[in-house]
């Protein structure tokens, strides 16, 4: 036997295929993943005798396949296997054309053998030929019925009538005569008497049982529905493939009527009846004219859990089981049952094990031929399911309207805990929602029997296990355990006997989780609980997101009125910062130019120009860095240096100023120089360190200044080292409420009720930028009047190699051994020539001045023996960066240095690209551009 077996669940398929060896050892059994793997398979030349599909598939839905397959196999018998034991689904496989239909209940893969030798057996009984009478007056549709019959149901013959009277003519006058047809097909539109109108006469008149099908092509529901009342079996619309399913309705509709007649039979098939169960989901029962149950199907105990001898025992059974609240109805109901209209009403019934379900019960009075009372029969249908999907879209609906109401993420919660308790237990329930700084669940809503908190650490939660993996866990303790073991998981809290959590997802991204959990049952939810929750937990994740954004807007505005402010102050601050410098600049060199000045107060008045400059400049320099730092366009520049190095420059860069102010500074390394090579942004870290220790210095007026660092071993995992930077000050402290608002922009301009100290109020915010860029973090510990101190820290990445230090001292003995040069200044600004041609006069045998980028071209193709060449970036007609790419074009040996006013890090990168062999920042220091010349020329 060779059988094909499309399932995409690696344990079903592993337990079905096992079920099927070991009915059938030798049986061919292919397994095929997705439907274009079936469909390939399908195509081999010898078929398949049995094909078994699951519906739900990664890359379609099974029950395109099975179309497919009555289309192009019709022959091949088809069970159909689903997770979702809906009796819609059921009757939608069989309309389709499925021999079959399997529930994926607990268990099923054993029965499944049974199942396969039933609808083989079922399938050649089906193939037998059966008589249909076809009533059709449509030429057109006779003919097409006809021909795909005669290609792909040969067993149905078909005998075309063209009216209804007609009809009548060939059926039996009365039950007691034997028909000599199977199946009537009747197209609802007839000349002269309709379809309705044969209908009563058949059943109501003539008490045939004869199958009917109606067949449509009004596509009218009402009508659809009337005939089915008075005793149609079944109706198909003609749509477009309305053919390919019309034999497996006629079959069905034969096969139901035949069960029927037949009830009995179906006890002697144990298949047969667990098959009926399985699709039909309806408990049949009859009951004689005493009251006594002489027939319940086996679907009754099914459903309630009671038995037929249960029933048998106890006539009013089904009323004591019904919930209190419907028993008066079911009295009423049964008291009156001749007088009702036939229609289903619903119920709750209490089940055996203690479960609540909802019940559609029909039944009405059976009489025979002379009109005497008989009793009942009916039908009892489980439509919980049914139900519950209508408690779902009303719960869905809500939550999807309080989404747009609800204004805050609490209330939302309470109403979302509110309207899910109509579907599942929600007494232990949260929503977590995780915070990535503090690797937290934060709970904006919480309910629980055992625990009130408010958040709690990620760790290796289950929370976090759904968190990350981004999927849904139902776990009882058993699985819990397992996990304990499998993942590490670590329990908090108390232990509950079942767990649920869902992922709550916005546009893909996991942004927490949903959970509920229970105690004491360990049957509270199952999967139906989690993919319920699983469709409102979008629901909330939007809600979620709405309220965020919302909340977002409000901060957003908040913090652009502060920023707006805190721009206003600044500006006043920069104006206050700018023009004071200038007018030290200014105004000392309008004082040089006075007569009569002796030497002591020219220097003086020098002095100050160059401290004033400085301190502008300074202030430029720190607008431009938080500039590129709030574009994000502030790139790193890595190096090997010597961190002792550089705390010993900063040490004695910034000495003088503390002395100045009667401070004490002292410095603390805490690594031997041979290992304090570490590889990080010199400049940056320069930066950091003494934009900290020049703050120190500015706000202590009396006391000392410690900085210094210690090796810090991390708290992580992989055991690596941090060097831990302090800068302790005995000066005016900062107030705790004030201790993370320094870090902010611009915050300086905010200080009151204190000495003024000069400054942009950017250099805490640079410096905390710039130490994450180097992969630490900054802090501050302060008492107001009592001093502070300020930590930083780096990662410690050094070698322990030995390196070898060259001093760049400019010397007279180093300056010897450099020759005479001839220098190229190309330069518009006659200032910034005069003073560069000054620095380089000590070097210099010929220096040749140009303003242009075209002249400095043309003068240097004119002396090609010049040695180097100063070139200015921003120039007329071409500037720096052209010029240097035309002489790079001729000349590839001459030394050319960049000179620029840009001073961003990325200034470099762009001079060495057009040709530069290096640059210098403006304003330019005649010691930094004689020690760059040397570098070239020594």
């Amino acid at each position: 036997m060779k059988i094909l077996l499309l399932e995409d669940n690696p344990t079903d398929a592993d337990l079905v295929g096992r079920a099927i060896k070991n009915r059938w050892p030798n049986a061919d059994l292919h397994l095929a993943t997705t439907l274009s793997v079936a469909r390939s398979l399908l195509k081999e030349e010898q078929p398949f005798d049995i094909a078994l599909i699951d519906l739900n598939l990664p890359d379609g839905n099974g029950m395109d396949l099975l179309i497919e397959l009555r289309t192009a196999y019709n022959n091949l018998p088809v069970i159909i296997f689903t997770s979702v034991g809906s009796e819609d689904i059921a009757i939608a496989s069989l309309k389709a054309g499925a021999n079959n239909y399997l529930p994926k209940r607990q268990g099923y893969q054993e029965i499944i053998p049974d199942q396969i030798e039933f609808t083989l057996n079922h399938t050649i009984e089906n193939r037998k030929h059966i008589k249909v009478l076809y009533v059709e007056d449509h030429k057109a549709d006779v003919e097409l019925t006809k021909n795909h019959f005669g290609r792909y149901a040969p067993y149905i013959h078909l005998n075309v009538i063209a009216s209804g009277e007609l009809a009548l003519s060939e059926l039996p006058t009365n039950s007691g005569i034997e028909s000599d047809y199977d199946v009537l097909l009747l197209d609802f539109q007839l000349p002269g008497i309709n379809a309705l109108e044969i209908i009563k006469e058949i059943r109501q008149v003539r008490k045939l049982l004869i199958p009917i099908v109606i067949v449509t092509g009004q596509g009218d529901e009402n009508i659809a529905v009337e005939a089915l009342k008075i005793g149609a079996d079944d109706y198909v619309t003609k749509h477009n493939n309305y053919l390919i399913h019309l034999p497996t309705v006629l079959l069905n509709a034969y096969r139901r009527r035949e069960l029927e007649r037949q009830k009995q039979a179906l006890k002697q098939s144990e298949t047969k009846f667990r098959l009926l169960a399985d699709y039909a989901t309806e408990w049949e029962f009859w009951i004689d004219q005493k009251g006594t149950y002489i027939y319940n199907s086996p679907t009754c105990e099914k459903i309630c859990g009671y038995t037929h001898e249960d029933f048998v025992k106890n006539n009013n059974l089904l009323v004591e089981i019904a919930h209190t609240d419907y028993r008066e109805m079911l009295d009423n109901h049964f008291l009156r049952l001749e007088e009702l209209i036939y229609k289903p009403i619903e119920f709750i019934i209490i089940c055996l094990n203690g479960n609540e379900k909802w019940i559609s019960h029909f039944c009405r009075p059976v009489y025979d031929d002379d009109g005497n009372y008989l009793g009942q029969r009916g039908v009892n249908k489980d439509i919980t399911e049914q139900k519950r999907a209508e408690t779902i879209q009303s719960v869905i609906l809500n939550i999807s309207n309080a989404v747009q109401t609800t204004p805050d993420i609490g209330e939302f919660m309470q109403f979302v805990h509110t309207e899910l308790g109509r579907l599942v237990d929600v007494t232990n329930f949260f929503v977590a929602l995780y915070n990535k700084k503090a690797n937290t669940f934060n709970l904006p809503f919480y309910k629980d029997l055992q625990e009130d908190i408010s958040e709690f650490p990620a760790g290796k939660t289950l929370t976090s296990l759904v968190f990350k993996k981004g999927v849904s866990l139902l776990l009882n303790a058993e699985d819990v355990i397992q996990l304990e073991k499998e993942e590490g998981i670590e329990q908090i809290g108390f232990e509950s006997k079942i767990w649920l959590g869902v992922p709550l997802k916005i546009k893909g991204k996991v942004i927490g989780v949903i959970v509920v959990q229970s105690y004491t049952n360990p049957d509270a939810y199952t999967e139906k609980d989690k993919e319920v929750l699983e469709i409102i937990s979008h629901q909330i994740s939007i809600s979620i997101e709405r309220i965020r954004h919302e909340e977002d807007l409000v901060k957003a505005l908040d913090k652009a009125q502060e920023s707006d402010r805190l721009k206003s102050a600044f500006l006043a601050n920069m104006s206050h910062e700018i023009r004071t410098p200038m007018n030290g600049i200014l105004g000392f060199a309008e004082l040089l130019k006075e007569p009569g000045l002796n030497s002591e107060e020219q220097q003086e008045y020098i002095d100050i120009i160059g401290k004033s400059g400085a301190r502008m400049l300074n202030i430029i320099n720190d607008i431009v860095t938080i500039s590129k730092i709030e574009s994000g366009t502030m790139d790193t520049y890595n190096s090997e240096i010597n961190i002792n190095e550089q705390t010993e420059f900063v040490y004695n860069l910034l000495k003088l100023d503390a002395e100045k102010k009667g401070l004490n500074i002292i410095i603390n390394n805490g690594v031997p120089d041979k290992e304090s090579f570490i590889n990080t942004d010199k400049e940056k870290f320069i930066s950091i360190l003494s934009n900290l220790v020049k703050n120190a210095i500015k706000y202590t007026d009396q006391g000392s200044i410690e900085f210094g660092y210690v090796l810090k071993k991390n708290s992580i995992p992989d055991s690596s080292f941090n060097l831990e930077f302090y800068i302790k000050d005995t000066g005016i402290g900062i107030s705790k409420d004030r201790q993370e608002a320094i870090f902010e922009r611009f915050i300086q301009a905010e200080i009151v009720d204190r000495m003024a100290r000069e400054g942009a109020g950017l250099g805490l915010t640079i410096s905390r930028a710039y130490v994450a860029m180097l992969g630490g973090t900054i802090w501050t510990e302060s008492e107001e009047g009592k001093g502070s101190t300020f930590y930083f820290t780096i990662p410690y990445n050094s070698d322990y190699k030995q390196k070898i230090i060259i001093e760049n001292d400019v010397s007279a003995d180093t300056e010897r051994h450099i020759k005479k040069l001839k220098i190229l200044i190309a330069e518009d600004d006659e200032i910034s020539k005069k003073l560069i041609s000054k620095s380089v006069e000590t070097y210099s045998k010929e220096t040749l001045k140009v303003s242009t980028g075209k002249e400095a071209v043309e003068v240097f193709r004119n002396n090609p023996d010049i040695d180097l060449i100063l070139m200015d970036i921003q120039m007329p007609d071409l500037n720096g960066y052209e010029a240097t790419r035309e002489i790079r074009q001729f000349n590839k040996e001459v030394i050319i240095i960049a000179q620029t006013a840009f001073g961003l890090s990325e200034d470099r990168d762009k001079t060495i690209e057009a040709g530069c062999n290096n640059y210098i920042k403006k304003p330019i220091i005649k010691n930094e551009l004689l020690a760059l010349i040397r570098n070239y020329f020594q």
